[in-house]
Formats: C-alpha cells, structure tokens, sequence
C-alpha cells in the first residue's frame, strides 16, 4: 500500500467519527425528556471534543510516534462511548475524548505525510456530512463505528509501510506550550 491509500481512508474514517458522535448524542436526545440534561452533555462533549484538540495536538507534536496508536485508542474510546449501559457521563466523556484523540491525529498524519493544502482540505471535508447523517438518525452509531475500524486499520497500514511517511520528519514545526495557553485563554 502507498501513501495515496491514507487520504481517502482517512477522510473516511473522519466521517464516521463524525456519524458515530452525532448518532450517539442523537440518540440519547431523543430518549431523554427534558432539556436541561441534553443542553450539559451536549456541552460536555463539545468541551471535551473540540476544546482538547489543542492539547492533543501539542502533544503529538512533541511525540509524534504515538499518532498510529492514538487511532486506535480513539477506536477504543468511541466504542466505549457506544455502550449505553454506562451511565450517559461516562460514554458522553468516551466520544468527547475519541473525537479529540481521531481529530489530532489524523489531522497531524495528514500534515506530516502530504505537502500542499489540498490533503487537509480532502481530510476535514466529510466530518460535516458525517456528523449529519448521523444527528439526523439516518444511520446507526454502530454502523459507522464498524466502518471506522476497519478505515483506520487499513489507513495505519498505509501511514506504516510507506516509505514516503516519515512521520516525525515534521517536529520542528512545535508551538511553545505558554503559547497556546495564552491563546487558550
């Protein structure tokens, strides 16, 4: 496999991760009566999904050989958050951090593996579609997680046995961490 595989299944994977969350909080606002607890795991997942993004990805600019494996402790999170025997903190908390660990480092693979702007264009295009098949109920958060796996298995792959992919060639291009708290803040 080449690195031209990555692209695309990672594109893939990132609409699924997408559908997943959007299903899976969907489904949870549908089932629950009242407002309130809707609007605060809403907000607990988008805290925790987008606002960690940053830190994820400082860290994987300082050690960018975990990026492969923070796929698959994403995969593991995600499934997590699908458990719905867990009380609905715990796996709103689950889908928050697979979302953030899939986002930085499938973000971070793409900007170390391709040069240009179109990849990262290719790359985040589908999240959007993703996320509203699956808020609008037309798939089930299974489905997309089945589809998500088995992108990422193959993506990994390709990332691994390419020659092209150095994927710690890029540790130069690191943000002081007073930097972006001050941005943070």
């Amino acid at each position: 496999m080449k690195r031209n595989f990555v692209l695309p299944l990672l594109t893939l994977a990132h609409f699924c991760v997408d559908g997943v969350c959007g299903a899976a909080l969907s489904a949870y606002a549908v089932d629950e009566p009242y407002l309130a607890p809707i609007v605060y795991y809403f907000g607990l997942y988008n805290l925790i999904a987008f606002g960690g993004q940053w830190c994820a990805g400082l860290f994987f600019d300082k050690r960018p050989r975990t990026i492969l494996s923070a796929l698959f402790v994403a995969a593991a999170l995600l499934g997590g958050g699908l458990i719905f025997t867990f009380p609905v903190g715990v796996w709103v908390v689950f889908l928050g951090l697979g979302n953030c660990l899939f986002h930085a480092a499938a973000g971070s693979l793409v900007l170390r593996i391709f040069d240009g702007f179109s990849a990262p264009g290719i790359f985040v295009s589908s999240g959007a579609m993703g996320l509203a098949l699956g808020l609008g109920g037309f798939c089930p958060a299974s489905a997309f997680f089945v589809v998500y796996v088995t992108a990422v298995i193959f993506a990994v792959k390709s990332a691994y046995v390419s020659s092209e992919s150095n994927i710690a060639k890029r540790e130069e291009d690191t943000v002081p961490l007073k930097t972006c708290l001050f941005a943070y803040v």
